[in-house]
């Protein structure tokens, strides 16, 4: 805590009273609120020990505000660098918004919904401009990378005498996954629809300020920005924001209403929509970060959001949700 009250104060020149409070929420790293002669920041952690990253990270978030786009930008050191590194850990501070609410999984406002789906069409139009590539495009797990993943972890689970509730998940989460990348794989080069574009990569209700009116006030956590698929972020917003596992009627109304709107502002046919929805079900059979962080990263934060519904029913119900869904 002291290492980074002296770094606020050589890099920032935040030296009258500081104090910091670790703020809510980060299942990967620790972020604080910073307190000082009145004004309040908050200062970020990034998950990735890779400066290079980070600075892509920032350059995306640079390139959407210059835009228009309502980014959170970090806010420039006193060496005009928008990071704080403290050995292999890198940090920025944003200034903290004041009013932003966040609205409960499945009580999400009509208002909200219109909102954030035509900040995605935006934040897609905008991306499509992009004059530099930010990552490799769609990181991209091959069968073979991801079997000798999906069979180191179930090996550590299978050793374990007396398994947990989170344990018994786990183990049949990644036999669920394997058997279905056994028989559904699909190669990139079957995969890709439209040239990939920059894209936020973790777009969904949790990392956007809204009023209390439902409408959008910022975009912030650009941490997985990339060259990627609009179609494929797309599915994932509607899928973490609305479905997460339930199918209901009034969760897909939601979600009907989110494709409907983000539609109507930018042009997208049918076909690029049922390949993001194929991309978007790749990486979920494919995803092992939860029980990678667990199990090899010792890191349990994260174990809460473990849940192999959408899993289950994407393996055969791809069809018939995309038929529900898409007007």
């Amino acid at each position: 805590m002291e290492t980074l009250k002296d770094e606020l104060a050589r890099k920032y020149g935040l030296t009258n009273g500081v104090s910091l409070c670790r703020a809510e929420g980060g299942f990967i790293s620790t972020n604080y609120i910073v307190e000082t002669a009145g004004k309040k920041y908050f200062l970020k952690q990034y998950a990735t020990n890779k400066l290079s990253k980070v600075q892509v990270v920032h350059k995306a978030k640079a390139f959407f505000a210059l835009k228009g786009l309502p980014v959170i930008l970090p806010i420039e050191t006193t060496d005009g660098d928008t990071v704080m590194s403290i050995g292999d850990k890198h940090h920025a501070l944003f200034p903290f918004i004041e009013g932003g609410v966040h609205f409960k999984r499945g009580e999400i406002p009509e208002t909200a919904i219109k909102s954030s789906a035509r900040l995605l069409a935006d934040l897609h139009r905008t991306g499509k401009e992009c004059p530099f590539v930010a990552t490799d495009v769609m990181s991209y797990k091959t069968k073979e990378e991801f079997m000798e993943r999906v069979d180191e972890l179930i090996s550590i689970i299978s050793k374990i005498t007396t398994p947990s509730t989170f344990d018994t998940l786990a183990f049949e989460s990644l036999m669920l996954k394997k058997s279905l990348v056994e028989r559904d794989y699909m190669p990139l080069s079957e995969l890709k629809g439209e040239d990939p574009i920059l894209i936020h990569g973790d777009f969904q209700d949790g990392n956007i300020f809204f009023d209390r009116e439902g409408r959008v006030l910022k975009v912030f956590d650009f941490d997985k920005a990339r060259m990627g698929l609009r179609a494929g972020e797309l599915w994932r917003a509607v899928n973490y924001m609305f479905l997460n596992g339930f199918f209901d009627e009034h969760r897909l109304a939601q979600a009907r209403l989110f494709i409907y709107e983000y539609r109507k502002a930018i042009d997208i046919d049918r076909d690029e929509l049922v390949n993001g929805l194929e991309v978007f079900y790749q990486r979920i059979i494919k995803s092992l970060w939860i029980e990678t962080f667990h199990y090899l990263d010792g890191n349990t934060r994260t174990d809460v959001l473990l849940e192999n519904r959408t899993t289950a029913y994407l393996s055969d119900h791809r069809k018939q949700l995309f038929q529900r869904l898409v007007m």
